[in-house]
């Protein structure tokens, strides 16, 4: 796994992670609004509470489950650190994790840089990311 994004994952089990909560705080940003709701902005929102990602994020599962033949149902938890332990295949669950690790990934850089979020760009980029890995 690349850097940056052993990093990332780092910074957001850590809660570290800069959302414009934090860059309004810093007096960086000129209020606390999420970009794609106008809700306060934090961790927890840009993740968990913000319809536009949590319909991106219910989006980006279907697609999952359709690609790789299965009906992975994560729970909150699961979907932002990863399944531990599952009934499904190893495979199938390493990948679940890269996949919602690249898409935490992808919401986070494009909230920071105030840009849409795509599922097309999304899974443009993802299936750039498996051919390196090897998760095709």
């Amino acid at each position: 796994m690349e850097s940056k994004l052993k990093e990332f994952k780092f910074k957001l089990i850590h809660r570290t992670i800069v959302t414009q909560k934090e860059l309004f705080r810093f007096g960086i940003k000129a209020d606390d609004e999420c970009v794609y709701c106008g809700n306060r902005d934090s961790i927890r929102h840009s993740f968990i509470e913000c319809m536009f990602t949590r319909m991106f994020t219910q989006k980006v599962l279907n697609c999952f489950d359709q690609v790789n033949a299965c009906q992975i149902s994560p729970t909150t938890e699961e979907t932002l650190f990863g399944i531990t332990a599952s009934s499904h295949d190893t495979t199938i669950i390493r990948k679940f994790n890269y996949t919602a690790l690249i898409m935490r990934h992808y919401i986070y850089s494009a909230k920071l840089n105030s840009l849409a979020i795509s599922f097309q760009d999304f899974i443009s980029k993802l299936l750039i990311k498996y051919n390196l890995e090897n998760l095709s």
